[in-house]
């Protein structure tokens, strides 16, 4: 009797936790930009808006390396006069 291992592909798991990440720090960072219009003067006074914009910046920076992989394999797919339309394609 013969067993066969079933083998989940890890990087299509990451790339969906990927792109659920960046979707929601852009949601997020659309959701502080929205406070600031609202009451800038109060929203630079509060440190709490102060460290949701420091979470935004580390993710952003912790996600740069794949975001540039992806950017690369996109444009060598597609050449390099889609640039315009690379981040609606990332995901």
């Amino acid at each position: 009797m013969q067993y066969k291992i079933a083998c989940h592909s890890t990087e299509s798991w990451l790339t969906v936790i990927w792109c659920l990440l960046l979707v929601f720090t852009a949601s997020m960072a659309i959701k502080e930009i929205f406070q600031l219009l609202q009451a800038p003067i109060s929203y630079i006074m509060s440190s709490e808006n102060w460290g949701q914009w420091l979470l935004i910046a580390s993710v952003l920076i912790a996600a740069w390396p794949q975001v540039k992989k992806k950017l690369v394999n996109l444009e060598l797919f597609m050449g390099s006069e889609t640039t315009g339309l690379i981040l609606v394609r990332i995901c």
